[in-house]
């Protein structure tokens, strides 16, 4: 973009590298450039799309790619384009080519353009398991309660009684919840992958991998399974006692 275009606004997409070995490219934002050359930027509110096709991956990190996002709505929004035009914040991270653009307001361009040119905007949120209000009940969706209701008679035929659970939370590219049961006639290991999406397993003892939308449904999910006087579950630290490196 020259001095000559700056009669009116231009938009430029701006791209994320989700896995850098292999390096596709999507859009997470756009921006504007307004007519007295500074940059205005939209990022996705979230980025629970990418967790389908990147989620298994090792080299994956969805909590790095959300600070990348902090940090460039920090860099780019609001200073002069050819400020940063040039200045590469981050490999994983690209501005596209302006083009020229128009629209009512700066605000109506960047919503326009944000539900044209990145699908990732348009993204759903999936609907979680568990409703977690701040002072209120906790509420819990009905496909859940069938598929805990099943998978709790799985577990006292499978295993048998009693039952005594561990459970620890790890990552590997993904937050990866582990419950380990222990039972008289046998023993079940479930792992609880939080993907973004739901997948509840039946039955439950040939395919102990679950899918969740966060965390909470992840904690809440183990509560429910281990909610039974024939369970007595603890929390557990991996690798031994938690060590604070400076």
């Amino acid at each position: 973009m020259t001095t000559a275009d700056t009669s009116r606004e231009h938009w430029l997409p701006i791209r994320l590298i989700p896995d850098p070995a292999t390096r596709e490219v999507l859009n997470a934002g756009v921006g504007v450039v307004d007519q007295t050359g500074i940059l205005h930027v939209r990022l996705v509110p979230h980025l629970r799309g990418l967790l389908p096709l990147y989620g298994d991956r090792p080299g994956f990190d969805l909590g790095a790619l959300y600070d990348l996002l902090e940090r460039a709505q920090q860099h780019y929004h609001g200073v002069p384009y050819v400020a940063v035009a040039e200045r590469v914040l981050h490999p994983q991270l690209q501005l596209g080519q302006p083009v020229s653009t128009a629209g009512d307001s700066i605000e109506s361009i960047l919503e326009t353009q944000l539900e044209q040119a990145v699908p990732l905007a348009c993204t759903d949120l999936p609907a979680p398991l568990f409703e977690v209000p701040t002072s209120a009940v906790l509420t819990m969706s009905q496909a859940c309660r069938r598929w805990l209701d099943d998978a709790q008679v799985t577990l006292v035929t499978c295993l048998g009684t009693p039952i005594t659970a561990a459970v620890w939370l790890y990552r590997l590219g993904l937050p990866y919840w582990s419950l380990d049961l222990e039972g008289a006639r046998g023993h079940l290991a479930i792992t609880i992958a939080v993907t973004g999406r739901t997948r509840l397993p039946v039955p439950l003892d040939q395919a102990p991998q679950v899918e969740v939308v966060d965390s909470v449904d992840a904690y809440y999910l183990i509560r429910a399974i281990t909610a039974s006087p024939y369970v007595d579950v603890d929390f557990l630290e991996l690798g031994g006692a938690l060590r604070m490196e400076s």
